[in-house]
């Protein structure tokens, strides 16, 4: 029975990837693994994340390995995850969380490795996804708290200057600090 489950999981990740050109760069999996995301390819998704983050742990990249554990974090408080067809999967598979703490849990691993290497535009991106998981389960101090933390971690990288880079994003923000705002606004933080 194991073995039947093992091909048809295969069998459903490799059809899931048509449409994507095979890649062995870790940072281009990440990119098609969101590209995935959107378009309700979870199963997929989590496996190129998966596919990264051992490339990226055998060349002890740990930039990679944050961003392989911030992708985590944004699949499994994707609502396609909570509340898609293919929950049923995740729950055979064993991956499924509806409780949003596994997303938690690797924004937590993405802002350790981000700290260690000093990087606090990445740290400040993690601090505010765990923030996001943490408003939908409905625990808003706990967001609000990682929100003006990250808020507090993004001003802090950009005034210190150095090797600041803002963060990429797919939002009509001007910079990562105005979006932070608008989670704090949203979810009645206060400043």
């Amino acid at each position: 029975m194991r073995h039947t489950i093992t091909i048809l999981t295969a069998l459903l990740v490799g059809c899931s990837g048509v449409g994507h050109v095979a890649t062995s760069d870790p940072n281009r999996k990440i990119n098609q693994a969101y590209s995935l995301m959107s378009q309700d390819r979870l199963l997929l998704a989590e496996d190129m994340i998966r596919q990264a983050l051992v490339s990226f742990e055998s060349a002890g990249d740990k930039p990679g390995m944050a961003e392989a554990y911030n992708a985590y974090g944004n699949l499994y408080k994707n609502d396609f995850y909570i509340n898609g067809r293919w929950k049923a999967k995740f729950k055979e598979l064993g991956t499924f969380d509806g409780t949003y703490m596994k997303s938690i849990e690797n924004f937590s691993k993405c802002q350790d490795l981000y700290k260690q290497i000093g990087d606090g535009s990445g740290e400040a991106k993690c601090l505010l996804g765990a923030g996001n998981a943490y408003g939908l389960r409905g625990e808003t101090n706990k967001a609000c708290e990682h929100y003006k933390n990250a808020l507090a971690t993004y001003n802090n990288a950009k005034q210190a200057g150095g090797n600041f880079k803002e963060p990429q994003m797919l939002t009509g923000y001007a910079n990562m600090g105005e979006l932070i705002e608008a989670f704090i606004s949203k979810e009645g933080c206060g400043i």
